[in-house]
């Protein structure tokens, strides 16, 4: 209710400046926010919006291009498959900064040095970008986003005569992504199994600005008909940056060994062993299952082609069924063959590989590999094959 009576004054606000787009004053003002990013992994990345504000009129507004609805119909499915609608919400500043101040999150502006008859065109084409008709836009998280809309948004509005320095690469997209997981170990882990190789391609001056701190940077080297197009950034509460950490061996990968170690253990129990095989290849199933479903069957083109999927197997989850079984078939035998093959390759090709995997996916990959060889019915270490009535 708070939020609809929000978005209820904000458009009554609205409605009279979209009916007359008012000329600004010669004191009115626009810039860059950007937000660093929160503890919940949907703001982790950070934030970028358009502040739009004029004492002569008098506004201060901010235009938001990640608003989402989370009550909308199918949200969940809709994320699943790649199908969100995010949209131009226009807010007031004060509730901004009040609610990204009560989340801990730094915030700051870069003022964007427009004459008069920039500061016009810039605000006319946002007011006619929120309105409802215009307003909705199919969300892609690296390609059409807060931050890559702000910059198309201004290419529109500015054409040639805004320049965006050209920067070297100075890593991958997934590099980038990373940069931004330094408090949140698991969904890195999360992250780099899902995203496939698309995210491994070298991160372009253009494409880095899916991340608000990017756009920012970016911004500061840009030049608008020769001049800069921003000033020095100006923060905007009283928060300090939190630097960011990124620990050589994270949690997810020390849990990785202990649970490899955990399974050498079970191998030596055989009731014990049985349930640790299930289990294992239950999981490592079910987490093929989501790899699979996000490459084959998303429209997320960031989560295809996804190497991931040569040690979790979507397979593994129907095979646990079968586990330990007193007289294998022979399609067993040969699967975990094939399983055993594949997680050989993929550790003898770790380093040449095109996608950078998890430091986790080793210790998960050889765990699996001591437990496919145990059903092979090659020959194999005691304390590592099942026995005769196991099989």
């Amino acid at each position: 209710m708070r939020w609809c009576l929000l978005l209820a004054a904000v458009c009554l606000m609205l409605a009279p400046l979209q009916a007359s787009r008012p000329p600004l004053s010669p004191s009115a003002r626009i810039s860059l926010v950007t937000v660093e990013g929160g503890r919940p992994l949907y703001t982790a990345f950070g934030h970028s919006a358009l502040r739009v504000r004029d004492t002569s009129i008098p506004i201060d507004l901010v235009f938001n291009y990640g608003t989402f609805d989370f009550n909308a119909p199918g949200f969940y499915t809709n994320f699943m498959q790649g199908h969100m609608t995010y949209f131009l919400a226009v807010s007031d500043f004060s509730r901004f900064i009040y609610w990204n101040t009560e989340d801990g999150r730094y915030t700051y502006e870069q003022e964007l040095l427009l004459d008069a008859g920039q500061r016009q065109r810039l605000f006319d084409a946002l007011l006619v970008n929120a309105e409802p008709e215009n307003r909705d836009y199919a969300y892609d998280f690296f390609y059409d986003n807060c931050a890559t809309r702000i910059r198309d948004m201004l290419q529109t509005v500015f054409g040639d005569s805004l320049v965006f320095a050209d920067r070297p690469s100075d890593g991958t997209l997934r590099d980038l992504l990373h940069s931004c997981l330094g408090r949140h170990p698991w969904s890195r882990l999360g992250l780099d199994i899902i995203l496939g190789l698309p995210c491994d391609s070298l991160a372009t001056a253009h494409t880095r600005m899916f991340l608000p701190g990017c756009l920012s940077d970016a911004f500061a080297d840009a030049r608008l008909q020769g001049r800069p197009l921003t000033a020095s950034p100006a923060a905007l509460n009283n928060l300090s940056p939190k630097p960011q950490r990124h620990p050589y061996v994270t949690v997810p990968t020390i849990c990785a060994w202990l649970l490899l170690v955990a399974g050498v253990l079970c191998f030596r129990k055989g009731k014990a062993r049985a349930v640790f095989d299930r289990c294992l290849f239950a999981l490592v199933g079910t987490a093929g299952m989501i790899v699979a479903y996000m490459w084959f069957l998303s429209a997320h083109t960031a989560t295809h082609w996804n190497l991931n999927l040569l040690w979790a197997l979507p397979t593994h989850l129907f095979v646990a069924y079968c586990l330990p079984g007193r007289r294998p078939a022979q399609w067993r035998l040969w699967y975990f063959r094939l399983t055993s093959m594949l997680c050989i390759f993929l550790l003898a090709a770790w380093l040449w590989l095109p996608q950078d995997m998890h430091a986790a996916v080793i210790p998960l990959t050889l765990l699996l590999l001591c437990r496919s060889w145990a059903y092979t019915g090659w020959p194999s270490p005691r304390f590592i094959a099942p026995s005769e009535s196991e099989r």
